[in-house]
């Protein structure tokens, strides 16, 4: 018989029936001979073997390998829905095994476990209906997860400015020069303030008391001069023209420049105030990037 299929079976048990495993060796046998009809006689006994102890303790691990990988990437998620947890004590271990039942984790992919667990939380709905701002608050962390992985581009490796070069910078000499956008940036559109409730977590190491404010705002998360995620709000017109850049393509910072006093209906005076808060913001966080040689094909 194809090993495919044995381990099929083992999985099956391992993911779905550990509970119902039984403990007698005859009644297992009786059991997997008539959910796995395609085994052979041999096969069955080496699955009989396996005690629903042994079985057990797979399952455990299995999931408790899950339940960690979620914990290191959505820890604020996590933690919000241990907060609203019901019925039997919570562990990540139960939630993830709630999780395999709505929507089995297929593939090696991260980012596919938390679709997983998205799903899990659209069908329960009890928590979303608690925590309407946990949806936003798991994008957020999710794209944080996405910034923090991604490769760096070809263009990252060349020589760029940082913010206090720039700032040396006559500003006609600096409209004259070009922008890219590094491929590790996200954009990210929310109803809940939770970009600041991530914060106030981290700052205090412990979840707020108040839930996030019901707020719209678009940011831009991206990875600093240092490596680490960072995020900046923009306004709405910023995020979709930032959005519409192809990653590393070369754009005027004019142009920049132009949108914005365009977008603010200010007077010249302010809106280049306005730009240059903008655009110190996003090189600062790592989301746009500009070349000393002055082009990004130089």
């Amino acid at each position: 018989m194809p090993l495919a299929d044995v381990l099929s079976a083992l999985r099956e048990i391992i993911l779905e029936d550990c509970a119902l495993v039984p403990e007698l060796e005859k009644d297992r046998f009786r059991s997997f001979s008539k959910k796995f009809p395609k085994l052979s006689a041999p096969e069955l006994e080496d699955l009989v073997a396996i005690s629903p102890q042994q079985f057990s303790i797979y399952t455990s691990t299995i999931f408790a390998g899950e339940a960690s990988i979620l914990l290191r990437h959505l820890p604020v998620s996590l933690g919000v829905i241990s907060n609203s947890w019901q019925g039997s004590k919570y562990s990540a271990v139960e939630l993830l095994k709630r999780v395999h039942k709505s929507s089995p984790w297929g593939s090696a992919k991260v980012e596919d476990l938390v679709t997983s667990l998205k799903i899990y939380l659209k069908q329960d709905g009890r928590i979303l209906g608690e925590c309407p701002f946990l949806w936003d608050l798991i994008e957020f962390e999710r794209l944080s997860l996405l910034t923090r992985r991604s490769r760096d581009d070809e263009f990252s490796s060349k020589p760029y400015y940082d913010i206090f070069e720039l700032n040396k910078l006559r500003l006609d000499s600096l409209l004259e020069k070009d922008f890219f956008k590094p491929q590790n940036v996200q954009t990210l559109q929310v109803s809940w303030d939770v970009v600041e409730y991530t914060r106030s977590f981290y700052r205090k190491n412990h979840f707020p008391l108040e839930v996030p404010s019901k707020r719209k705002s678009f940011n831009v998360i991206s990875r600093n001069a240092e490596n680490k995620v960072c995020s900046v709000e923009v306004p709405e017109y910023l995020q979709n023209f930032y959005s519409g850049i192809e990653s590393a393509k070369a754009v005027e910072i004019r142009k920049l420049a132009e949108l914005v006093h365009e977008e603010s209906q200010v007077s010249e005076e302010d809106s280049l105030r306005i730009f240059v808060s903008i655009f110190s913001s996003l090189i600062d966080v790592g989301a746009i990037k500009v070349f000393t040689s002055g082009k990004v094909n130089g």
